[in-house]
C-alpha cells in the first residue's frame, strides 16, 4: 500500500505510531498490525467524507492491496507445500524435519543422516539438509558437498542452485558464486533478484577487506543494488521482501561507505 500511494514505509510507521490507532507486534524480521475498533470508525467516517472520486480511488487502491495479499498467500502456500513434499517423503525424512521445528538440533541431523542413507537420490531432501548444516551448524564443507549433490541429481531445482550459490558466496568463492546465481534466472528467479545476490556477496566481502579494497567493493554492491532497483517488478510476495533488501542493503552499503572515508582521511591526516 506504501508502494502504491508512493510513501515511505518508514513515513508511514512513524505516522501510525504518532496516532496510537493499532497494536504492532514486532517480530524482528516482519511485524504485524490490529487496528483498534475507534480507529476503524474514524476511518470509516473519514472515508464518507471524501468526494465520490477519491472514495473509489481509496476502495480501488484497497481492492489492489487485497488481490495481491490473496495471490501472494496462495503462491507462498503452494510453495511450501511442494518443497516439504518433495524433501520430506520418506518417514525419516519426515522425522528429522518435526525434530528440527522442535529444536531438537542433534537428534534432527541423526536423522537427517539416516533419510539420505534410506532416500539417496532425493535432490530436495539434500538441499534442504545443507541448508540445515550450512544455517545451523559449522559443518560448512559438508553442506556444500550436500548443495552440490542435490543440483547434480536435479541441475532444474532453482532452490538448490540459489541455495549452492549463496553458500559458496558465504566460503568466499564470489565467481562459483555468480555463475550458479545467474543459473537461477534461467529457471525462474527474477533479474532483480539475481543482482540483488550478487551485491550481498560483495557487501560481505567487503567487510574482511581492507580500505581500498572494501569501498571498491562497496561501490560494486551499490552498482548492483541500484540496477537492481531499476529492473525491479512486483509479480509475488517474494518480489516486496527483495525490493526491501535493496533498500535496506543501500542504507548499509552509504553507512559503511561513510565510515571508512571518515577513516582513510583521518589516516591521511595523521601521515
Amino acid at each position: 500500500m506504501c508502494q502504491l500511494v508512493e510513501i515511505q514505509h518508514s513515513e508511514f510507521q512513524t505516522s501510525l505510531a504518532e496516532t496510537h490507532f493499532a497494536n504492532v507486534t514486532d517480530y524482528g524480521s516482519h511485524y504485524t498490525l490490529e487496528l483498534i475498533e475507534l480507529a476503524k470508525r474514524f476511518f470509516i467516517k473519514k472515508l464518507k467524507e471524501k468526494i465520490s472520486q477519491e472514495q473509489e480511488r481509496i476502495e480501488r487502491l484497497t481492492a489492489e492491496v487485497d488481490g495481491y495479499v490473496i495471490k501472494r498467500n496462495e503462491i507462498e502456500s503452494a510453495y511450501k507445500q511442494d518443497r516439504v513434499a518433495e524433501a520430506f517423503r520418506g518417514e525419516l525424512a519426515k522425522a528429522a524435519k518435526v525434530a528440527f521445528d522442535k529444536g531438537e538440533l542433534e537428534y534432527a541431523l541423526e536423522l537427517f543422516e539416516l533419510a539420505i542413507e534410506e532416500d539417496s537420490m532425493n535432490a530436495a531432501l539434500h538441499d534442504r539438509y545443507a541448508w540445515v548444516l550450512f544455517h545451523k551448524t559449522d559443518k560448512q564443507e559438508q553442506a556444500l558437498e550436500l548443495s552440490r549433490k542435490s543440483i547434480t541429481l536435479n541441475p532444474d531445482s532453482c532452490d538448490a542452485v540459489v541455495n549452492f550459490a549463496i553458500i559458496n558466496y558465504a566460503l568466499g568463492n564470489i565467481d562459483v558464486g555468480d555463475e550458479y546465481i545467474e543459473l537461477s534466472e534461467r529457471l525462474g528467479r527474477p533479474r532483480s533478484f539475481i543482482l540483488l545476490r550478487k551485491a550481498i556477496a560483495r557487501f560481505h566481502q567487503a567487510r574482511n577487506s581492507p580500505i581500498s579494497d572494501a569501498l571498491v567493493l562497496y561501490g560494486k554492491a551499490m552498482e548492483l543494488l541500484q540496477k537492481a532497483a531499476r529492473v525491479h517488478q512486483n509479480i509475488t510476495g517474494y518480489d516486496l521482501k527483495n525490493l526491501k533488501d535493496i533498500r535496506k542493503y543501500q542504507d548499509e552499503v552509504r553507512r559503511k561507505v561513510a565510515i571508512l572515508e571518515k577513516v582513510s582521511k583521518k589516516s591521511k591526516s595523521i601521515n
